[in-house]
């Protein structure tokens, strides 16, 4: 837990929070707060704040739990923290789940920091290992259980990971009311929201699993044995390694099939993509096999 230590520091020194909410971190009788104009926004009661994200809308401050793990050959002090999420007007976010259990205390998870830190408007909260999607204005979105939990490029969908019954994290996507849209099975999910697509790469889940391609009803439209790069509405864009590394742009009316070398693939529009070809990116036409240099913006 240095790291945590380390980012406490960074945030203590350059008062942070104190620029952007005119208030500033206080220690008292060895604890964090928070003081706005000589009332306590956060109370000192924690022993690490990490300040207000970068939209300056909620703050995440901890205290260090320690406790025994004993085992046959020694006692170990474990520490964890437990952790609340605050808003600008002082409020401590409480949510419940889908058996309306409610919950104000959070843990401290891997990526919580970097989660609530960045410029998007959802977060995640752990409690117990499962996470909850919410806004930065604390409401939440989704009541489920998840081992993990994003909104997804599409508005209107999650990306959510569930562990299956060997164990195993398995992908799928649910919509906002939190219904099945694409099963939990895949290992990775991309969206083609030009064609209203979802994609769905099932490598390393189960011996001979299929790629597969979803319209936004949870319809399965298209499979494939190879992995899946990307799909539009008329082609199927697969990636092979072996015996040398290319793609393999299959058209879905007459399953004819082009090869096509290039170092890095992405969506444009329609049915063209971006190709990569060493330093140069250029806009490729599927339906004509012609290429043009795409001239910098």
């Amino acid at each position: 837990m240095n790291y945590i230590r380390y980012i406490f520091l960074f945030y203590c020194l350059t008062n942070l929070c104190g620029k952007t909410l005119h208030a500033q971190l206080q220690r008292e009788n060895n604890k964090w707060g928070f003081l706005k104009e000589n009332t306590y926004l956060i109370p000192p009661n924690y022993d690490t704040i990490f300040g207000f994200d970068s939209t300056n809308t909620i703050c995440l401050a901890c205290c260090r739990i320690k406790t025994g793990s004993v085992n046959k050959f020694i006692n170990v002090r474990v520490t964890s923290y437990n952790c609340h999420y605050y808003n600008q007007s002082g409020q401590s976010l409480i949510i419940r789940n889908q058996l309306n259990d409610t919950f104000s205390v959070f843990s401290l998870a891997k990526n919580s920091i970097r989660q609530y830190k960045n410029t998007s408007p959802f977060f995640t909260a752990t409690v117990k290992g499962k996470k909850y999607l919410l806004t930065k204005d604390f409401k939440q979105q989704t009541f489920n259980d998840y081992a993990e939990i994003r909104a997804a490029e599409e508005p209107g969908f999650f990306v959510s990971q569930l562990f299956n019954e060997a164990d195993r994290l398995v992908t799928g996507v649910v919509n906002t009311q939190e219904e099945p849209i694409v099963p939990f099975g895949y290992t990775d999910i991309r969206f083609n929201t030009i064609d209203s697509l979802i994609i769905a790469c099932a490598a390393n889940t189960l011996p001979n699993a299929l790629d597969e391609v979803f319209n936004y009803k949870g319809q399965r439209l298209q499979q494939s044995r190879r992995h899946l790069e990307m799909a539009t509405k008329d082609y199927l864009i697969q990636k092979v390694y072996e015996p040398k590394e290319c793609y393999i742009l299959v058209k879905i009316e007459n399953n004819t099939e082009t090869s096509l070398v290039a170092e890095e693939m992405q969506y444009y529009k329609g049915n063209e993509v971006l190709i990569r070809l060493k330093n140069d990116w250029y806009i490729y036409d599927l339906q004509t096999n012609q290429k043009k240099l795409k001239t910098k913006s």
